[in-house]
Order: C-alpha cells, then sequence, then structure tokens
C-alpha cells in the first residue's frame, strides 16, 4: 500500500516533490470504507521540506464510484462555504491502484465528539451538546441552491421523495411489516407542514464530529450529502443518540437544537417514524440480501447484529411513536 500510494501521489501532487509515504495506519474500519493515517512528506514550490498529515479513505462498498464523488463534490461545496469539514484533495475512481475508488484528504488531529462528550462533567458536557446542536442548524442554514447542479428544477417535496425512494426498495425486498410503516407514513405524509430545503447529512452523530484539542468540531463521513427536508436529518440524529445513550439524551438534544434554531420543531412524530423505517429497514434488508445491497460493505450486516439492544430501542421508538408492530423485526430480536 506504500509503495503504490506514494506512486499515486507523484501523479496526484505534481506542483510537490514526493520525498516519502509513511506507511498508511488503519484508523477506521467502517460500514462502508477502510479508513488510513498516513505523513506526505515533500518539497514545495520554494524547495521548502514539509509534512502533511493526510487521510486515504478507501470505499468498500458495491456503489462506491457513486459516494466518492458525492463526498468529494460535497465536502469541497462544504469547504467553500465556510462549513467545518477536512479539506479533500484528490479522487479516484478508474485508476485506483488499489482497485476500489478513494479520497485523499486532510487528517484532523482529534477523537470523536461521542467518546467525550456524554462522559465530561455536566458544564463541559453541556457545552458540547450546544456546540454539536448548532453545528447541524449551521449546516441546516446554508443556501441548498449552492448544492446542486440545476436549483430550478430540483424537486421540492423532499417527504414524496423519500417516500418513493423507500417504496423501490420495499418494492424489491417484500416486507410486509416495514410496508405497513410505510403506509402509515405515507397516509400523513400529505398533512406535514412544508419546511425549506436544506443541506443535510443523513448521519449526523457525534461520532462523525472530531474533537480538537482546541475545541475546534469537524464533521466527517458525507457520502450521503443531500438536500431534502432539515428533519429527516435531525430525527436520525435523536434516533441514534436516543438508542444508544438513553431516550432522556434525546430530549436534551432536541432542547439544544430548538434553542439554535429559535423555534419548536413540528411534526417530528413522523420523521422520527422515518427514522426508524430506515434504520430498521436497513437491517432486515442487508441481513436477508446482504449488506451489499444497500452500499455497504459485505458482511456489515454481522456487525449490525452486534447492536441488538439498540436495534430494540429503536423499535421501542417505533411502536411509541406510531402503534405499529413489524413482526420482521420481533422475530429478528427473538433470534
Amino acid at each position: 500500500m506504500r509503495t503504490r500510494l506514494r506512486d499515486y501521489c507523484e501523479i496526484a501532487f505534481p506542483e510537490w516533490e514526493i520525498i516519502d509515504v509513511e506507511q498508511p495506519n488503519n484508523i477506521s474500519t467502517g460500514w462502508e470504507s477502510d479508513v488510513y493515517a498516513f505523513k506526505l512528506c515533500y518539497r514545495d514550490r520554494q524547495w521548502a521540506e514539509r509534512t502533511r498529515s493526510l487521510v486515504l479513505r478507501l470505499y468498500a462498498s458495491a456503489d462506491a464510484a457513486e459516494k466518492a464523488p458525492r463526498e468529494f463534490i460535497g465536502m469541497r461545496r462544504l469547504r467553500g462555504h465556510g462549513y467545518p469539514v477536512p479539506k479533500v484533495w484528490t479522487m479516484e475512481i478508474q485508476a485506483s491502484p488499489f482497485g476500489r475508488p478513494f479520497l485523499i484528504m486532510d487528517h484532523i488531529a482529534g477523537q470523536p465528539l461521542w467518546q467525550s462528550m456524554f462522559a465530561a462533567p455536566a458544564a463541559r458536557r453541556d457545552m458540547l451538546v450546544e456546540r454539536f446542536c448548532e453545528l447541524q442548524v449551521r449546516l441546516h442554514a446554508l443556501d441548498w441552491r449552492n448544492f446542486v447542479d440545476d436549483p430550478d428544477s430540483f424537486p421540492i417535496d423532499a417527504v414524496e421523495r423519500w417516500l418513493g425512494l423507500v417504496r423501490g426498495y420495499l418494492d424489491l425486498y417484500p416486507l410486509p411489516g416495514l410496508r405497513a410503516v410505510w403506509e402509515w407514513l405515507e397516509t400523513r405524509s400529505k398533512s406535514v407542514s412544508a419546511r425549506p430545503l436544506a443541506v443535510v447529512h443523513w448521519d449526523y452523530h457525534p461520532d462523525n464530529v472530531i474533537l480538537c484539542a482546541d475545541d475546534e468540531l469537524y464533521v466527517i463521513d458525507w457520502t450521503q450529502i443531500e438536500v431534502s427536508d432539515p428533519r429527516f436529518d435531525l430525527a436520525w440524529t435523536l434516533l441514534l443518540v436516543g438508542a444508544s445513550e438513553g431516550e432522556s439524551w434525546r430530549a436534551v438534544l432536541l432542547r439544544a437544537y430548538e434553542r439554535s434554531v429559535g423555534a419548536a420543531i413540528d411534526d417530528l412524530p413522523f420523521f422520527e417514524v422515518a427514522a426508524c423505517l430506515k434504520r430498521l429497514g436497513s437491517i432486515l434488508i442487508s441481513v436477508r440480501g446482504g449488506a451489499e445491497q444497500l452500499g455497504m460493505r459485505t458482511g456489515a450486516e454481522l456487525l449490525m447484529l452486534r447492536q441488538t439492544d439498540a436495534l430494540g430501542r429503536v423499535y421501542d421508538v417505533l411502536r411509541d411513536r406510531s402503534s405499529l408492530r413489524v413482526p420482521e423485526v420481533e422475530a429478528l430480536l427473538r433470534a
């Protein structure tokens, strides 16, 4: 890997004379990619020796050729509008020396926010929670028109668009219990209040926020960046944090988000049911057909099945918000 990475960097960064590439160190293996940190030593145009800490994000999923450019373009646009993301340097799809698409970006020195936020002393914990939620509100406040190629023709009904996408998956993978959840949402969708479109992360949680030594925050993992209704994004965050840390934290984050927005969030139960459907559906479909069917690495369903407790809490949220039962989920929990 080191030799191939050095050979690639010599081509990708012609303005630098590459001196050496440190052996890449695997720092993360997720459902979609492998992440390696490495140092690039080079001479710049003034012949001064420099060292830059970089990250190789090597995609493992079948739809990597779509995810890589989505993340690359999305992060460049975000950074161009002042949002705190790592600088992305290059993307490779077809000519990858590793046989898989990848990005190279700056390495942000720090740790995932999840490691420290909930265990911090009360005053610091409250400060980090506020900043975590403010950063999501800041994302949703960006002008979405700068993140699509043709704003004038972009479909503005985000709820209808999302329901159509989910229906496509349920047509491919018949799961009667999940279909009933989809029908519950479809029936109520016309009564959901309209909200302006926003840029959404679709997986915004404290493990995707890096806390630096100076308390600066950077957001990573943008493979799902999209323009949609911001309540989808918020509901997903509340669901993941609540399922992991307890339902009381869902209320804490919601209050912080609403304080930052300056208004209460309407129709949130609808979007929480949508988040449950997304989470439960991704697990059930992956278990039945393989995680690669949903753009994740082969075998990711085994990682999902280790999170049975969290799965049960997600199902509890679904039951509480909709009173629906999903026999497929109950069977999986029993097994």
